[in-house]
């Protein structure tokens, strides 16, 4: 199967009678996506990825806002939580590039249609958007704490906040990743079949993440550029024994758990759902 089959069906949409797609048509409308995202030019890649850096932080920012407020009470945590959810609904609804999307969005062709080319795509779009989702967050950051953009209080908070991550161990770090990576697929995933209910479902899978403790290596990348422009922990440990086993945990749960997981209940009905779905001459 090429990746030209991938895209077959017609534009006219493929579920106008108002039936929820098939597995193997979430698949394919994903593929497609992930198809479209290999092969957009490097710099629309990196500026939507900068930019989704750059709003992924209001995530942190909002939660902080919150714990200043609630911090000490009974249900602090699942209050303050809200707040976090705010900076995935604001990138996913701009149809920013966040990594932990492509944890699974370019890969379910490249697992598909594996070829040399797609490895070396799908690398290519990890590569950029990691990086640049880090530039956005590290720039940001910066604004936090050399600026007077937030309050004394909600700096405080925020740097509360990034320390009880900091704290993490190295397998600490990477387990609570796993969910985080899992849960972001399953957003991927349910998006087709969502339609007007698909802001719940952001609000209630990144809630999810909030209140289950759980890391991000996006969000978690700004609070520990945080730290290190506050000059009290050293980027080069942080970024070795947190930031790396967080990103390991994401993969692993959105691309080695959610992603292979679809591929095996939908391998053996692909090729037909293929052929359904290609538009009559």
């Amino acid at each position: 199967m090429e990746n030209d089959d991938l895209i077959e069906p017609s534009s006219e949409g493929e579920h106008d009678s108002g039936e929820q797609p098939t597995s193997p048509e979430i698949y394919i409308e994903i593929a497609r996506e992930g198809i479209e995202e290999m092969g957009r030019p490097t710099a629309s890649l990196f500026w939507s990825a900068v930019a989704a850096g750059l709003l992924v932080s209001f995530s942190l920012v909002v939660k902080a806002v919150l714990h200043a407020d609630v911090g000490g009470m009974a249900m602090g945590h699942a209050i303050e939580s809200f707040g976090y959810t705010i900076g995935f609904i604001l990138v996913i609804f701009c149809r920013l590039q966040l990594f932990t999307e492509n944890t699974i969005t370019p890969v379910l062709p490249a697992i598909a249609v594996p070829s040399a080319q797609n490895s070396m795509n799908l690398g290519r779009v990890w590569t950029i958007s990691l990086t640049a989702n880090f530039i956005g967050t590290a720039a940001m950051a910066w604004l936090f704490w050399a600026t007077p953009v937030v309050t004394p209080a909600t700096l405080d908070a925020m740097m509360a906040i990034s320390e009880k991550v900091a704290g993490l161990s190295f397998m600490e770090s990477m387990l609570k990743g796993m969910p985080s990576g899992l849960l972001i697929a399953a957003l991927v995933w349910m998006r087709p079949s969502a339609g007007n209910n698909f802001l719940w479902l952001v609000f209630l899978m990144t809630y999810v993440i909030a209140v289950g403790d759980f890391t991000h290596v996006v969000v978690g990348s700004c609070e520990i550029f945080l730290l290190a422009w506050s000059g009290q922990y050293a980027l080069g440990p942080m970024l070795a024994g947190n930031i790396f086993p967080t990103l390991l945990g994401n993969v692993i749960g959105g691309t080695a758990l959610f992603a292979l997981l679809a591929w095996g209940q939908v391998r053996d009905e692909l090729k037909d759902t293929v052929m359904r779905l290609r538009p009559t001459e």
